[in-house]
């Protein structure tokens, strides 16, 4: 699968990694995620031995442990225990492949690219981390049947509103708009002359719709493979903080955001071929700037092949 490389990608919800392994493909690749003594590991969902899937295992000395032989990996990958071969040790040579985890904002966070001995910051938006936003109750999770970019583009489209969310969030919309950009590095602002809502990129994955100081909206595309993206959305709100109330409010969010993404989910799991391109014979236009940033982005950072 090819993706921007030397990037963090958001790939679960962090309360969905409890204390067994947990497989999931991501990147077309099938990868296990454990807990050890505070911290996340990642290799991929594939003992070295005979190919048996780790996540069907147990944690045990902090290793992810093969349920078809005992073999053992530690969070480097590399094996600690071979029962088979008894005194025999661990051959060397007996590794698997693992990856940079960090868990942040409720996230966790894999490096896709070459280790190195020290990684840039996770990218977010910082005000969120300010007291007084809630979100836990509002989340909403959703696997959609087509490629990661065109969910990523949907959400950067301003002249969709008043056709696919006609009975929605655009009702009443006039569809002749002037869509404006702003980016800096893997960050792309882009508002509407007719809204007041900014939509924020924080490039490959990471998005928002700021609705003024006090709501806001947050959506990860999840690459799972070619055909289908996993997808997670929250409702940040600090109008209500008072704790229960203010849970209630996320909780009934929940509603409505979930009838807006089934409107964009019909139309956008309609759109073939899947990834999207700068050039693949689509006729782009002048409102689909942040779009057309967005492939550019892409096209312009090096690129690697995962199987």
């Amino acid at each position: 699968m090819q993706l921007v490389a030397d990037r963090w990608y958001i790939v679960l919800d962090a309360d969905e990694l409890g204390t067994k392994p947990l497989g999931v493909r991501r990147h077309d690749t099938p990868l296990v995620f454990w807990r050890h003594a505070g911290a996340v590991h990642c290799a991929r969902d594939q003992c070295p031995h005979r190919w048996a899937r780790l996540s069907l295992g147990t944690v045990e000395d902090g290793c992810v442990t093969c349920p078809f032989h005992g073999f053992r990996f530690d969070g480097g990958g590399e094996c600690t225990h071979m029962p088979p071969d008894g005194e025999g040790g661990p051959s060397r040579q007996m590794t698997v492949q693992t990856w940079e985890v960090r868990e942040e904002h409720g996230f966790l966070w894999i490096w896709w690219g070459e280790r190195r001995e020290s990684y840039p910051p996770i990218p977010w938006f910082e005000e969120l981390d300010e007291p007084g936003w809630r979100w836990r109750w509002s989340r909403i999770a959703e696997t959609w049947d087509t490629h990661w970019t065109r969910v990523a583009e949907n959400q950067l489209d301003f002249t969709h509103l008043p056709f696919v969310h006609r009975t929605s969030i655009g009702r009443g919309l006039d569809p002749t708009v002037q869509v404006s950009v702003e980016s800096e590095g893997d960050r792309l602002t882009t508002w509407a002359s007719n809204q007041e809502t900014r939509l924020e990129l924080i490039a490959p994955n990471l998005w928002r719709n700021r609705l003024g100081g006090k709501v806001n909206i947050v959506m990860v595309f999840v690459p799972i493979d070619e055909q289908t993206t996993h997808t997670y959305v929250r409702f940040y709100q600090r109008l209500v903080p008072v704790p229960l109330l203010g849970d209630l409010v996320c909780w009934l969010s929940k509603w409505p955001n979930a009838f807006i993404l089934g409107q964009d989910r019909r139309v956008v799991t309609s759109q073939e071929p899947a990834p999207a391109r700068l050039r693949n014979g689509e006729q782009l236009v002048k409102s689909d700037a942040p779009i057309i940033w967005f492939r550019r982005w892409q096209e312009t950072h090096a690129t690697q092949e995962e199987s």
